[in-house]
């Protein structure tokens, strides 16, 4: 019987901004990087407050949106992203 085991390639990020996945996205389609699955972990919003004040309407909305583009980056490299927020990040995208 053969002993083999699979690889599983994971690409872990945290504490991004648009610039560094934007890097991380131009560096995996340059060098034909692979992953299986992405482990995103906050904080990712740049405006980051504490969990008991989420700020205004307009603030809680913006850290949505902001992180919704950065994991949106993360998904054109691989579909499963896996998103571990920081305190400060957008709750409206967890379960």
């Amino acid at each position: 019987m053969e002993n083999s085991l699979e690889i599983i390639r994971v690409l872990v990020v945290n504490d991004c901004n648009i610039c560094s996945v934007r890097d991380v996205e131009d560096f995996a389609f340059r060098k034909e990087i692979r992953p299986h699955i992405c482990l995103a972990i906050g904080p990712f919003s740049s405006e980051s407050t504490d969990s008991k004040s989420q700020g205004s309407r307009e603030a809680r909305a913006a850290r949505l949106g902001e992180t919704s583009f950065l994991l949106g980056h993360l998904e054109n490299i691989i579909c499963r992203v896996i998103y571990v927020p920081a305190p400060g990040d957008a709750r409206a995208m967890t379960a």
